[in-house]
């Protein structure tokens, strides 16, 4: 199950829950690498920034959900870049900001270098599940 694409350089970047995988694909859909980036629990979201793609990656019963970061080459940067965070659906960058959707209706705010900024920018949103 796919769950959300980035792209970057003419590529795209499908991270897919089904095998706790990130793929890399070209734009007109040829598979380049299926298994770019392995060994996820739970891989939900995802954004690329530069050369660097953000993960969010779910098994709340050994590490809570945390985003890591990769490059667009497939190799670890930081798995555990922000850790604890609950159940991160979705990561959005803007400049050296994360911006991270969690189950709970709440957005935090925290640097690509993994600090806090507010774990609690937004509230109170509700979520509906699209399938």
């Amino acid at each position: 199950m796919a769950l959300l694409l980035g792209q970057a350089r003419g590529q795209l970047f499908v991270s897919n829950w089904g095998d706790n995988s990130v793929g890399e694909y070209t734009t007109s859909g040829e598979t380049v690498n299926a298994s770019l980036i392995t060994g996820l629990s739970g891989a939900f979201g995802l954004a690329v920034a530069g050369g660097n793609i953000f993960v969010a990656d779910n098994n709340i019963n050994v590490y809570g959900g945390r985003i890591g970061e990769y490059t667009t080459s497939g190799q670890t940067v930081n798995a555990s870049l922000l850790s604890g965070l609950g159940f991160p659906l979705r990561v959005a960058v803007s400049g050296d900001d994360l911006f991270v959707l969690y189950d709970s209706g709440t957005i935090g705010e925290y640097t690509t270098s993994g600090a806090t900024v507010n774990a609690s920018l937004i509230t109170g949103l509700t979520l509906t599940v699209v399938s």
